[in-house]
């Protein structure tokens, strides 16, 4: 078995019914990618939802949760906490909530530090490494450290493993979809679910299948549940869908918000 070199990461990432789950879920894709070259994974969290302290579990990474998040003292000692059973780890921090004072408090530690961000709000980065994945990052104006390593651009994707395995070199899109895909991420404060819901109940299509996911950070599940139930077999509600890809790959047609499923939709073509 060939040595571990990697240094390990320490994430801190968080999910809830007010920032949806994107920031949690793109880093897993990081954590796979770093588990792949032999480092080790540990995400400190302030998630209450169950099933996606589940799925950081069933990745085989360490999780710590945390009972208070930043702006509380004690999210910074936490993460500090863990940084010390890791001489060597990076930190990556990936939440909007997270600003300049985190950054510094990590910093003062002496581990190098990573920033996923997508809209520039901070007046200064100061980090070792920036991440901006999105197709606008090089518009966003950064100040950051001289240092600073910029990953910016779609170059810099973070896809799952999941995505990565299922790519296909041509897809063949019919020129009327009948299989639809409803996503409007992990939470969906602005309830864009239901609407989707009741266009697609309007609709006079007889072929017409549709999947509608409910994310885990969802509090409106009940109230979908009844309109689907009536509509029969044509309409099938999946909550917190462990492989989103293959539903995305069994679609024809996809309903979602502007989040990272843009990018997975895109990559499965």
């Amino acid at each position: 078995m060939p040595s571990r070199t990697q240094p390990d990461l320490i994430i801190r990432a968080d999910a809830g019914p007010r920032i949806g789950v994107g920031h949690l879920m793109r880093c897993i894709a990081l954590a796979e990618s770093w588990t792949g070259t032999q480092g080790k994974v540990v995400f400190v969290t302030g998630t209450t939802r169950e099933s996606l302290r589940k799925r950081l579990e069933r990745g085989g990474h360490g999780l710590v949760e945390i009972p208070r998040t930043h702006p509380d003292p004690a999210d910074l000692r936490a993460t500090i906490d863990v940084l010390k059973d890791h001489p060597t780890a990076w930190a990556a921090v990936d939440g909007y909530a997270f600003d300049e004072a985190y950054h510094r408090g990590l910093r003062a530690t002496g581990h190098p530090i990573l920033a996923l961000d997508a809209t520039g709000h901070l007046p200064v980065y100061e980090v070792e490494a920036l991440l901006n994945q999105n197709a606008h990052a090089d518009l966003v104006r950064y100040h950051t450290l001289p240092r600073t390593k910029r990953l910016i651009g779609p170059s810099y994707i973070l896809l799952r493993r999941e995505f990565r395995a299922r790519r296909q070199e041509e897809r063949t899109i019919p020129p009327i979809a009948s299989r639809i895909l409803v996503t409007m991420g992990g939470a969906d404060p602005g309830n864009a679910t239901r609407r989707v819901v009741e266009a697609l109940l309007r609709a006079k299509a007889s072929d017409l299948q549709a999947t509608v996911v409910v994310g885990p950070e969802n509090p409106r599940r009940a109230s979908l549940e009844r309109p689907i139930r009536d509509a029969g077999a044509r309409i099938e509600l999946v909550a917190a869908a462990d492989d989103m890809s293959a539903l995305m790959d069994a679609a024809d047609l996809a309903i979602v918000t502007g989040g990272s499923s843009v990018w997975e939709l895109a990559y499965l073509g």
